[in-house]
């Protein structure tokens, strides 16, 4: 099952437009799509300013996707203009080499929300730490080959566009199906996670969680 990743406005900031339109904005994550990063539940800030609307490889933005309806998608950017991009296996290849990831988890269970009455299921997948630009983040593989999504790419990127993808690599409607997206079309960067509810609650350990983890840098690293 392919999880769209649509979200959608909620909580006080959803009530004031101009704050909304300036700087900050709370979103729902109703689907499986990023996870492990956004859990299905979540609630989480984006930031608006000039700085977080210019796209990174490895960062998390909401955007609008083509032929989506002009509804709000969240997902990971891996590729920018002139960049080529292709997927292998739920591998990142970009520019021709496979994108540096380990396996933290061989089998790991998720949960989602399906079909009409929104039941919550269990997913079991291969969890990896994968790096693109200065983020690390995991992203999810299916143990089930036959639910995993068919190989992409590769795809040149045209300047001025960006390239998506989920996190949960085989259960993801994004650029592999409708395209890059014009840059244009970015909303702005996902920050924080403010809320979290599950099937048992609350989940008070994912509330505070930042969605991005930068890679510490040659000076972090000589500092420890």
């Amino acid at each position: 099952m392919i999880a769209l990743g649509v979200i959608g406005a909620v909580g006080p900031f959803a009530a004031a437009p101009i704050l909304r339109a300036l700087v900050v904005e709370n979103f729902s994550v109703p689907g499986a799509s990023m996870l492990p990063t956004l859990a299905v539940g979540d609630q989480f800030l984006i930031l608006k300013n000039e700085a977080n609307r210019t796209p990174e490889r490895g960062r998390v933005m909401v955007f609008r996707a083509p032929l989506a309806g002009g509804e709000a998608y969240v997902k990971r950017v891996v590729a920018l203009g002139g960049d080529e991009v292709a997927v292998r296996d739920g591998a990142l290849v970009l520019n021709g080499e496979v994108v540096p990831r380990r396996l933290v988890q061989p089998s790991a269970a998720f949960e989602e929300r399906v079909g009409p009455g929104r039941e919550w299921v269990s997913l079991r997948a291969a969890v990896y730490e994968e790096e693109v630009g200065d983020f690390v983040y995991q992203v999810l593989v299916d143990l089930d080959p036959a639910q995993r999504l068919p190989d992409f790419g590769p795809e040149r990127i045209p300047e001025g566009q960006v390239f998506f993808l989920g996190d949960n690599r085989h259960h993801s409607f994004d650029s592999r199906a409708w395209g890059p997206v014009a840059v244009g079309e970015l909303f702005g960067s996902a920050t924080r996670i403010v809320f979290s509810y599950g099937p048992d609650g609350v989940r008070r350990e994912r509330i505070g969680r930042a969605v991005h983890q930068r890679r510490p840098s040659a000076d972090d690293a000589g500092g420890r």
